[in-house]
């Protein structure tokens, strides 16, 4: 049985090698003899022409080729990437030199740098010296009008400072930024979205209700476009959103945190009294001052409003106020300078005017206004008290965790972006005035 199997299966191959070999040529042809070499002509079916080469037709007209030449490539036209190379490969490059006469572009003023990356979000020049971000102002004008004012030492201490400040806010920002719009969901999107356009609607109505009115005060007091602003509308409030959950309703004060603070702070909650005096200084000799005064004083509101009067000498910008603290029994403190103003000044009651009195060349009026008692209780202070601990609680809280998002954030060297700021600044604002056709050009596109 296994014999008359691979009997069958050996039959079955050689008929399927004959019919290959038979397709080969048609049922007309005959078989090529033994020996002979398979042409391309061998291939083709019978009745059919063999298509020739297309030629160049003038090389065809004037130089027909022999039978059996090989064409070459400018007898046949040909197409496709080997046409579009053929010409290229042996040509000669000629390099030409530069010139060295070139004339460079004189005074060429940079007015746009980008400085660093936080997380991938660049930070230029501009944005710190003349556009500022959602919670940083712009800087500019304020350190072009203090390089006028200060020497040059003193402007860049000043300079690297606010700098140094200026980039530590971005850099939270933005962090906080990013961290919050990492995890809201669709439907707290969904949320900041209408209240962002509930905010638009809000200030449009106040800007009369026309958008393009909003537009244009937008752009006139803010430089902002309405996309621009309800942007940073955005930014402030992803921030906002994430320190309040972040850190400030991780801080709790208790009843006891805040007894403990209240003694801790017990003199400054338990200060000596405060007595508001007003004198009036009235040149002796100059009579007409004196009475002048007086009239005044009899027709005036207040002691207060008298004081300001043109003939008082001392304080009369201010109304001749004198403070005094209270921190002894008055009788036996030294109130004022002269011992004739002393003795009138320990026996006042509140609200009272003694003068004129003569004291030297001068004549003076006093008056009482008031005497504050500055004690408070713990019932009377713990609301002082709770926001204060709460206060530092929360900036402790949000100190560790801004530093966790640096830790774990892409951010480029603090110090080579203030040095590279500080490079700008001084172009900018300390320099001399650039020479006559310089041109300013912006080399980052924003």
């Amino acid at each position: 049985m296994q014999g008359r199997t691979n009997a069958a299966l050996a039959a079955i191959f050689v008929l399927l090698a004959g019919a290959a070999l038979g397709g080969c040529s048609s049922s007309e042809s005959k078989s090529p003899s033994r020996g002979r070499s398979l042409s391309p002509a061998d291939f083709v079916a019978a009745g059919t022409t063999q298509p020739a080469l297309a030629t160049n037709p003038a090389t065809e007209n004037n130089n027909p080729p022999r039978t059996g030449r090989v064409l070459a490539s400018s007898d046949v036209n040909v197409t496709g990437p080997v046409a579009a190379r053929e010409g290229l490969e042996d040509t000669t490059t000629t390099v030409a030199q530069a010139s060295t006469n070139a004339t460079p572009i004189a005074g060429i003023t940079l007015i746009d740098a980008k400085v660093g990356d936080v997380n991938g979000k660049p930070i230029f020049a501009s944005a710190v010296f003349d556009r500022g971000t959602l919670t940083q102002e712009a800087m500019g004008s304020r350190l072009a009008a203090e390089a006028k004012r200060m020497p040059a030492d003193r402007w860049r201490k000043l300079a690297d400072e606010a700098i140094t400040r200026w980039i530590d806010a971005f850099i939270e920002d933005e962090l906080l930024r990013a961290e919050a719009l990492g995890s809201l969901s669709v439907e707290q999107q969904q949320g900041l979205f209408s209240f962002i356009e509930g905010l638009q609607r809000d200030l449009q109505r106040e800007q009369g209700g026309s958008r393009a009115q909003l537009e244009r005060n937008l752009e006139a007091t803010k430089g902002l476009t309405i996309d621009e602003w309800r942007r940073r509308q955005e930014d402030i409030e992803l921030v906002r959103a994430q320190l309040i959950d972040r850190v400030y309703r991780r801080v709790n004060v208790g009843s006891r945190d805040i007894r403990q603070r209240y003694f801790q702070l017990f003199d400054e909650f338990n200060r000596p009294p405060l007595a508001t005096f007003r004198l009036v200084v009235v040149a002796k000799d100059n009579q007409a001052a004196v009475d002048g005064f007086a009239k005044e004083l009899a027709e005036a509101a207040s002691f207060a409003d008298a004081a300001q009067s043109k003939y008082n000498l001392n304080k009369r910008d201010k109304g001749g106020l004198e403070l005094r603290d209270l921190s002894d029994d008055p009788a036996k403190m030294e109130l004022f300078a002269t011992d004739k103003l002393n003795e009138v000044a320990r026996t006042m009651q509140t609200g009272q005017t003694v003068g004129p009195i003569e004291d030297g060349p001068a004549q003076l009026w006093l008056h009482l206004e008031s005497v504050e008692d500055r004690k408070r209780s713990l019932y009377d202070a713990q609301l002082e008290v709770e926001d204060r601990v709460r206060g530092e609680r929360a900036e402790n809280q949000r100190k560790r965790y801004i530093n966790t998002l640096r830790d774990r954030a892409s951010i480029s060297d603090v110090s080579n972006m203030v040095s590279a700021l500080m490079e700008v600044a001084e172009k900018r604002y300390l320099p001399a005035a650039p020479a006559a056709g310089s041109k300013t050009i912006q080399t980052t596109p924003r």
